[in-house]
């Protein structure tokens, strides 16, 4: 029998995907070439995003967006917001550049600590890009092919955050009632969670020192399809899973710093 990840994988491959052209966008008047490949995802107004070549550390990474129009009036352009996030990372402000003497749209990047890079639509990308970026933003979730695979992938990030939190948990998952409603692999995203643990760890000594008193981490299913959530009672942190929530290596971190 498929898993829950091969059997989402088919039923995108074999829907939404065939219903708009993935497309591929390129740098202008920068010192790098960068690109930037666009495809819809299952769900109205979403998009897979995927980065190369902005000497950034979001180069390839595939991220979920929502596409979003700047005002009521169309003709003032749109932008992809990452899903669970305010943030804006590609733009279309509605302005041009002169390109063998026609006005070409163009789009705009926007990323942490770097300049504004222009970008202008180069075409509709390779055909396997929907797949390719389907499978890497899955990968980046924690959702693998696997129930062995998830615990094998969970066990990695808690020796991970043992070590640079100097701590160690209980880890408490309910795999039961993750599989009695076909998520039984979608536990494989605690290891986000660990993740952040570990790096907020690194970064501040204050939250170690909150995150050293946590001894016990309960995992169970979301009560909402497409949200995951965390809570803090005393010494124990529970998770909520939910296998549609997006981008969880970005929500994870901020829902951890509001509970610490």
């Amino acid at each position: 029998m498929k898993s829950s990840v091969s059997l989402f994988l088919a039923l995108l491959s074999t829907s939404a995907f065939a219903e708009e052209a993935p497309k591929l966008y390129q740098s202008i008047g920068a010192d790098f070439h960068a690109q930037v490949i666009v495809v819809p995802s299952q769900q109205a107004n979403h998009y897979l995003l995927q980065f190369k070549g902005f000497e950034h550390d979001i180069d390839g990474q595939t991220r979920l967006y929502v596409k979003t129009w700047n005002s009521t009036n169309i003709e003032d352009g749109y932008h992809y917001r990452l899903a669970g996030s305010t943030k804006v990372n590609f733009r279309n402000n509605t302005k041009y550049t002169l390109q063998n003497g026609n006005h070409i749209p163009t789009f705009q990047v926007y990323l942490s600590e770097k300049s504004m890079t222009n970008m202008v639509y180069s075409g509709t990308a390779d055909i396997s890009s929907p797949q390719k970026l389907l499978t890497k933003y899955q990968a980046r979730q924690g959702l693998t092919e696997s129930k062995i695979a998830a615990k094998k992938q969970i066990q990695q990030a808690k020796s991970k955050f043992t070590t640079t939190c100097s701590t160690s948990l209980n880890i408490d998952i309910d795999w039961v009632n993750f599989e009695n409603i076909s998520a039984k692999t979608t536990p494989g995203m605690l290891s986000n969670y660990l993740h952040s643990l570990a790096q907020l760890c690194e970064i501040d000594k204050d939250y170690q020192a909150e995150i050293q008193s946590i001894d016990k981490l309960v995992v169970t299913p979301s009560s909402r399809p497409d949200e995951n959530s965390v809570s803090r009672d005393g010494n124990k942190l529970v998770i909520s899973l939910a296998k549609n929530a997006p981008n969880v290596s970005e929500t994870s971190y901020t829902a951890l710093i509001d509970v610490l």
